[in-house]
């Protein structure tokens, strides 16, 4: 199969930098079984294995990542698009338990205000990746296909 475009959502708890920005650890995806939905609207469960999630080119390309007001749509963060979409960074990227967590860094001011104002606060990790076909179970689930070569 062709390399694909994959988005995860999770919640970060922020805390003040001393520069006015916003930081806080974050879990920015996780191994196990997701459901995406096909384009014919039927749902395929493609696995996350912690070989392809914790590989270590997977967790280099999370590493200083860049984070965006929402998924832009002209897609992946390029050095052209870099400054006018970016809000602030990833770092630390490592693996803890089922995720691979780090820690979200907001610098833009207005991304700062609506974190704080709490209209935005979830963070989604997209991130491409080249799905194959596969079937099998893991941990009691059942899949369709696996996600690899995740960055």
């Amino acid at each position: 199969m062709n390399k694909v475009f994959r988005y995860d959502v999770g919640q970060v708890n922020f805390t003040p930098t001393p520069s006015g920005g916003l930081r806080g650890p974050a879990n920015m995806t996780r191994t196990g079984v997701f459901r995406y939905r096909n384009p014919d609207g039927s749902t395929r469960r493609e696995l996350r294995h912690p070989d392809d999630v914790f590989h270590e080119d997977s967790i280099a390309s999370l590493e200083d990542a860049p984070l965006t007001d929402g998924h832009p749509k002209e897609g992946m963060v390029t050095p052209e698009n870099y400054k006018r979409l970016t809000i602030g960074h990833v770092r630390n990227a490592k693996p803890e338990g089922s995720f691979l967590a780090g820690v979200a860094v907001v610098q833009d001011g207005k991304s700062v205000a609506e974190v704080k104002g709490r209209t935005k606060g979830e963070l989604s990790c997209g991130y491409a990746c080249k799905v194959i076909a596969e079937s099998g179970e893991y941990n009691g689930e059942k899949y369709d296909a696996r996600q690899t070569k995740i960055v």
